[in-house]
């Protein structure tokens, strides 16, 4: 008894004859016939009662039917969960913030796959909040957050980037001339905020609170595009990581007085560096200059 035989039988069963079942799986019929006759040979029954070229099953039949079918699902679902499991082997899931996953990982991550081309890397968009609780409840194997230096020490981490949060402004605008702006003289100043959860409009908002002062935030996104244009144009200033203020040609980095430093960190549970595949990803980041990376960038 073999699968392809039982693939046949139960195709003739439901499709109640053996041309239609030859038309749907594209085997000749006698193929079909004589696979069932060899089913009913090894078992020493009738399958099917034979009269006038129409099939009919018998009690046999009935039964090996139910039973067949019965197996053949479960087969299908076993090979479903056995896939899953070859891909789980394979694949390596990482969330991140959209602004970090669109322009500063795709080449970092190409190079890695022209290393390792049998591994698949899976990006999960999720600002700050959502990062961390996805590493928390098993979402995902590794977070790139941007966050401050000690907030996740029950979590391995790797620093990828120290850097800080400048003003990104426009080059006509009269901030362009300063070498450094304060974030309480910019209450009146159109702005740009990151969605909420981000670790960026958690650490503005709150400095702006602290200081009494109510920000005037005209756009909140997270797409570089869209902040850039909305620069360019002069319609407002944004909050980017210094790394990023000049990307836009149109566009100028100014220092901020406060203190607005952080970290681009790589997070992952302690137990998952005895996984080789998690172990190469490490590995091959902890080699990346990241900061280098920026620069070729290109909007």
């Amino acid at each position: 008894m073999r699968i392809t035989q039982l693939s046949y039988f139960e195709s003739v069963c439901r499709l109640g004859s053996v041309t239609k079942a030859s038309k749907e799986l594209h085997v000749s019929q006698p193929t079909i016939s004589m696979a069932i006759k060899e089913l009913e040979m090894e078992f020493g029954v009738n399958l099917f009662n034979r009269c006038h070229k129409r099939l009919s099953l018998t009690e046999e039949g009935k039964l090996f039917y139910r039973e067949v079918k019965d197996l053949l699902e479960r087969l299908d679902h076993l090979s479903v969960e056995m896939k899953k499991l070859g891909l789980n082997n394979r694949s390596i899931r990482v969330a991140m913030p959209p602004i970090i996953g669109a322009f500063l990982f795709p080449s970092i991550f190409n190079s890695f796959r022209l290393k390792h081309p049998d591994l698949q890397i899976i990006i999960r968009d999720c600002h700050y909040t959502d990062a961390c609780q996805a590493l928390e409840n098993g979402l995902v194997d590794f977070s790139v957050i941007i966050a401050n230096s000690d907030e996740h020490k029950h979590y391995s981490s790797l620093d990828l980037l120290e850097t800080k949060l400048c003003l990104c402004v426009n080059k006509t605008s009269p901030l362009a001339n300063k070498t450094m702006v304060r974030l309480r003289d910019l209450s009146d100043e159109p702005l740009i905020l990151m969605r909420y959860g981000s670790f960026q409009h958690t650490k503005i908002s709150t400095y702006f609170h602290d200081f009494g002062l109510t920000p005037n935030i005209v756009l909140y996104s997270s797409q570089l595009y869209t902040i850039f244009n909305n620069v360019a144009e002069g319609s407002a200033s944004a909050f980017l990581i210094q790394e990023m203020a000049d990307l836009h040609p149109a566009c100028k980095g100014i220092p901020i007085y406060e203190s607005l430093s952080l970290k681009i960190q790589l997070l992952w549970k302690d137990d998952l560096t005895i996984n080789k595949r998690f172990s190469l990803l490490i590995n091959h980041l902890k080699e990346v200059d990241f900061a280098s990376h920026f620069k070729k960038i290109q909007l």
